[in-house]
């Protein structure tokens, strides 16, 4: 199986799924949802949790193993080597990906935005496209900019622009966009790589929790 891509989905649902926002730290692999104001509401049936309202988030401990190329590959700051594990260690081929696009979507709205329905919808997806096929892009909603992104709403944690192929760009959130928060969805998609007959890829992934 070539170009092959391994996703973890989350619908985070904090407390009121009605009012959360999503962002990403790319460097820690991590993608997380947050509640978008510090009073999280009872609704629809659902107890919020007040004043003060957690994070929560998916971080990738271990990606999956990149496909062997015989090198011990450099640290630098270009994808994969940014967030990747094992890189310049002295090993060659034990390199192992990190969080190499942070994608979400929408219960509700665009309906370029919403959950996937169809096969092409999950590979866009999980290649950081939307379901007409269009890129993810830097600023606003993430959609029908012109600067293509890896990861959506990294607010500052990429300041060398690593995740839009070494542009810096300012810092970019849902608040910071002027979002209206919502049921969000997110992706943490990793690859690509190679599948052989008989190959298995083992993951650690973390769900971590902070109030």
């Amino acid at each position: 199986l070539n170009d092959t891509h391994i996703g973890f989905f989350m619908d985070p649902d904090l407390g009121c799924s009605e009012d959360d926002l999503i962002g990403s730290d790319p460097a820690r692999n991590l993608i997380y949802a947050v509640n978008s104001d510090d009073n999280d509401e009872d609704c629809i049936g659902n107890m919020g949790y007040g004043t003060q309202p957690p994070a929560f988030g998916v971080a990738v401990l271990r990606g999956p193993l990149m496909d062997a190329n015989g090198l011990d590959d450099p640290v630098d700051n270009t994808m994969p080597a940014w967030n990747g594990m094992r890189f310049n260690d002295g090993v060659p081929d034990n390199e192992r990906l990190g969080l190499s696009r942070a994608m979400y979507f929408l219960r509700d709205g665009n309906p370029t935005m919403t959950a996937p329905q169809v096969v092409a919808d999950f590979m866009n997806y999980l290649h950081g496209r939307w379901k007409d096929g269009t890129p993810l892009t830097y600023g606003g909603s993430g959609y029908g900019g012109t600067t293509d992104a890896r990861f959506a709403f990294p607010d500052a944690t990429d300041p060398l622009g690593v995740g839009v192929g070494g542009s810096p760009q300012p810092a970019w959130s849902e608040a910071s966009a002027g979002n209206i928060p919502g049921d969000r969805r997110s992706l943490s998609s990793m690859g690509p790589l190679t599948l052989e007959p008989g190959m298995y890829q083992d993951l650690f992934v973390a769900l971590v929790y902070a109030r």
